[in-house]
């Protein structure tokens, strides 16, 4: 079992449109590039990700999406092969005993098409090495196309009794 996210080699891929593109382990000078990518998404999806208007990525936000406790967070990116940074799928263990947490996040320009199902398949793989038997993540209800990769990747949704207009989506890993 790995003991941290970055016992993983990129995993590389031709995407038809993109080019050669690398998912692999955040690093802490992905920094500024995280930033970057989250100043240039659309207002509308950072509300679909974050559930709220999102004005700026802060400092600690940042903190918290480039390092990872090993074996209870991991984030992996995807990067083009001129260093551009597609988007991130993060895991965060410890809501439950063997279940963890996943979001992910596409930049706007790269919407539908395949990367979050590669991004969101990576961590999928990475929970299972964790011996973890559980994966869940929070969509908005409105999210139509993160709840069709959801329901395509095998997860069940079922409605958040608290918060009806979130589905949570889980997925057995054993």
């Amino acid at each position: 079992m790995p003991a941290s996210a970055s016992d993983f080699a990129p995993e590389s891929y031709d995407h038809p449109k993109f080019g050669r593109i690398a998912i692999r382990p955040v690093r802490a000078d992905d920094a500024a590039r995280i930033a970057a990518g989250f100043a240039r998404q659309a207002a509308e999806d950072l509300r679909l990700r974050f559930f709220g208007a999102l004005d700026e990525v802060t400092a600690e936000m940042l903190m918290h999406m480039t390092r990872f406790v090993p074996g209870e967070e991991a984030t992996f990116v995807a990067e083009t092969a001129d260093g551009a940074l597609l988007g991130g799928v993060r895991l965060v263990r410890g809501f439950a005993p063997d279940d963890a947490e996943f979001a992910i996040t596409v930049a706007s320009h790269v919407k539908r098409a395949g990367l979050g199902r590669r991004l969101l398949a990576r961590a999928i793989r990475y929970a299972r090495e964790l011996g973890l038997k559980r994966l869940h993540g929070d969509i908005l209800r409105e999210n139509a196309p993160m709840l069709g990769l959801a329901r395509a990747l095998g997860f069940t949704l079922e409605t958040v009794v608290e918060a009806p207009e979130v589905v949570r989506a889980t997925l057995a890993l054993r």
